[in-house]
């Protein structure tokens, strides 16, 4: 009789127990919701480049949708992963912000840069004591390099639309902000650089000979590019390199390319241009006095098989507001003015300097009515409007 009783209080108990389970369930009590994935990463700031063993901050916006508050007392971290092995995976704490359940706002957390240079493609998630809580963010490609090859990437020119296997002019800049001196006599130089690099070919593009770019010093790169054969869509990035050793510095940002079918019916070749003032150290510039008129020539050559007709091509700046800044930003042909395949055709025009003082870009380009741009573009100058 008494284990007979004892079953049925055992069964009892168990009967209390599943249904206080149950009654907790319903009521959302937090002590048996399961840990949801209730954060998210909607935004990070870090640098596009560090040096070795640099201490850096990484800033990121955090949504909390979940239940807990966000914050180093609550055990929660950052994970910053790399595609690297020689940055390993990084378990980051909180700065003493807190984000609270519903809000969203910014965390800030120091980091350290690897010992070894390199590219590395960098992830975040956020941890709660050893489990991830967040989907993985992807971050911006960061480059590690060490203080003495220290490269800063400073500008570009490169057209965005090309004929496949035609021929382009390219301007690139990058600031040695390192500890050594680049000379052509030590073979430093740029190379086709990523995925799409086998596409594209590019003539020696060393330093000129006697150029020497010290510490803190900008070097510009021009050289004549050719597009790839077959027409699409092509990524073009370019990296530095001394001698036969591998790539260093930053790389150049990806430009998307778009090349088109090379049939040579439209080119064009940039001959010259006048400029009053104009002079070269490592890049075309000039000084202009603002609200002044100044005369210009660009010359160019009709390279292609199609004449260029009055109303369907020009000469078009390729900055924006030109004609806020100039006064003019596109230039037509004469009125029965045809350029036949091979003549040459100068366009003379008169600016106005801006009124505001400033560093201003000129840089034209032929185009055909409103969207194809053709053959070559003339090289940039400088203009410093005092």
């Amino acid at each position: 009789m008494k284990l007979i009783k004892h079953r049925y209080l055992q069964r009892f108990k168990l009967y209390q127990s599943s249904l206080f389970m149950l009654v907790l369930l319903l009521t959302g009590n937090p002590l048996l919701s399961a840990e949801k994935n209730d954060v998210s990463i909607s935004n990070v700031a870090l640098p596009d480049s560090l040096v070795t063993k640099q201490a850096f901050t990484l800033k990121l916006r955090l949504n909390n949708n979940g239940r807990r508050a966000l914050s180093a007392s609550n055990d929660i971290s950052v994970l910053l992963e790399s595609d690297n092995n020689s940055w390993a995976d990084s378990r980051l704490s909180l700065d003493k912000q807190t984000v609270s359940p519903g809000q969203s706002g910014n965390i800030i957390v120091h980091a350290v840069a690897p010992a070894n240079p390199g590219i590395h493609n960098l992830t975040a998630r956020i941890m709660s004591g050893n489990k991830t809580i967040s989907a993985p963010y992807k971050l911006r490609t960061v480059t590690i390099e060490t203080r003495e090859n220290y490269v800063n990437f400073i500008s570009q020119v490169i057209p965005e639309n090309m004929q496949a296997g035609n021929r382009y002019h390219v301007l690139m800049q990058y600031k040695n902000a390192g500890r050594h001196v680049w000379t052509n006599s030590d073979n430093y130089r740029i190379e086709l650089f990523g995925k799409n690099a086998k596409h594209w070919q590019a003539d020696n593009i060393s330093l000129p000979k006697n150029n020497i770019v010290p510490p803190g010093e900008i070097a510009t790169f021009r050289f004549d590019l050719t597009a790839p054969k077959n027409p699409g869509k092509y990524e073009l990035q370019m990296r530095l390199k001394k001698g036969k050793q591998t790539f260093f510095g930053e790389p150049s940002p990806i430009v998307m390319v778009n090349v088109s079918k090379g049939t040579q019916e439209l080119d064009a070749e940039f001959l010259h241009q006048a400029i009053p003032g104009m002079q070269q150290s490592s890049e075309y510039f000039t000084i202009f006095q603002s609200g002044k008129v100044y005369p210009v020539t660009l010359t160019f050559k009709n390279r292609g098989t199609q004449p260029w007709l009055p109303g369907v091509y020009q000469l078009v700046a390729l900055h924006d507001k030109s004609e806020v800044l100039w006064s003019v930003g596109q230039i037509e042909l004469k009125t029965n003015e045809v350029v036949r395949p091979g003549q040459i055709k100068s366009f003379n025009f008169k600016i106005i300097a801006p009124l505001e003082k400033g560093i201003y870009d000129f840089h034209w380009q032929i185009r055909k009515g409103n969207k194809t741009w053709i053959g070559e573009s003339s090289e940039r100058v400088i203009i410093t409007v005092q």
